[in-house]
């Protein structure tokens, strides 16, 4: 993963022209996604299990789904043709996705549909407002910035504690919240502790707390509700890429295989070898007292949360690149990255253990 670097204003009006004819071609935050007949083999970026349903995302706005275990795919219809970076569903019928040019997108209907509730050519009002509200003159600089440069910053994570209540958060040190749905967002970028307006790669709560994660390791900390966040010294300087919050427990992973363990809600850290280089990019708890951990380089390894004195591999993607993986039935794990949607089998017997400090 890459910090995102301030781009030169981009033109999106873009002609294509034949003879004295000239037609505009639509901006990819306005453009729906192109019909793919090789979605599951594309470059997917994130996935995620609802009840008996997989939902993955993707470059281009793609969005597949299966409701056989991975075995087979079909495209949903969406609005928007930019990259997708994060997924998040509440219930079995109503979710979220988030992306480049500030795009958020919306399902009811467990992903067959979705609709656009906001994109990058409105955020720098949303920004304003702020600005207004709050007096500070660093939000209407930073929305100045935004309106110059065009509809450009990712959303790089969404996290909804209902249906009504959600965040969204991503470059720049953008962050929006919600609390109806998405029908209208507020930005929230003058509560946040964050003057060097680091990308923040996640976002998660504990039910407490509520947690930022981002790049040159940022960490930052509010109450359950989000409303002031505080930045936390680090004991590194990694960025983090991936975030997970459990009741008492919380991690953090990102650049260079880097891992790390709070118990007491960020105040100090306790940090767990993973024994690769590979960025840690995604995690996820299993059973209730297993932490699945994923590196960039398609190794999928387990930590016994209980114990936590020993880390091992349970198998490596063969395309050798992961973005993200989510646990399916049968024993397995479902991968994407580069290559698609891969179904690694998962060894329960544990190979190679390294052990943790």
């Amino acid at each position: 993963m890459l910090r995102y670097r301030k781009p030169v204003a981009m033109l999106w009006l873009v002609v294509s022209c034949v003879g004295a004819n000239c037609e505009p071609v639509q901006p990819p935050w306005t453009r729906p996604a192109a019909a793919s007949a090789s979605g599951s083999q594309s470059v997917l970026t994130g996935v995620t299990r609802v009840g008996g349903r997989l939902v993955a995302i993707g470059e281009r706005g793609l969005v597949i789904l299966s409701d056989d275990q991975g075995r087979t795919w079909q495209q949903a219809k969406v609005p928007v043709s930019v990259t997708l970076c994060a997924v998040q569903f509440v219930d079995a019928k109503s979710g979220w996705v988030v992306g480049h040019s500030g795009v958020v997108l919306r399902t009811h209907d467990g992903g067959s549909t979705w609709t656009k509730q906001l994109d990058g050519s409105q955020i720098p009002a949303l920004l304003s407002a702020e600005a207004s509200a709050s007096g500070q003159a660093s939000v209407a600089k930073t929305a100045h910035q935004f309106e110059q440069d065009g509809p450009d910053k990712p959303l790089l994570d969404v996290m909804f504690i209902d249906a009504q209540r959600g965040w969204v958060v991503g470059g720049y040190g953008l962050i929006l919240r919600t609390d109806n749905g998405g029908a209208t967002w507020v930005s929230q970028m003058s509560k946040v502790d964050n003057p060097k307006g680091l990308s923040i790669y996640a976002i998660a709560t504990d039910g407490k707390s509520t947690f930022l994660a981002g790049e040159q390791g940022y960490l930052a900390r509010s109450d359950a509700a989000g409303n002031d966040f505080r930045k936390v010294a680090m004991p590194v300087g990694s960025s983090f890429f991936t975030m997970l919050a459990l009741p008492g427990r919380l991690f953090v992973g990102g650049l260079g295989g880097v891992l790390l363990d709070s118990i007491d809600g960020a105040a100090s850290w306790h940090q767990i070898k993973t024994g690769t280089d590979s960025s840690i990019v995604s995690l996820q708890s299993s059973a209730g007292r297993q932490l699945l951990v994923g590196g960039q380089g398609g190794e999928v390894m387990k930590v016994d949360l209980e114990q936590s004195d020993r880390l091992s591999t349970l198998g490596v993607s063969p395309a050798r690149t992961l973005h993200a993986f989510t646990r399916s039935a049968g024993g397995q794990v479902l991968t994407v990255g580069f290559r698609g949607a891969i179904a690694l089998p998962i060894s329960e017997t544990e190979s190679q253990p390294t052990k943790v400090n």
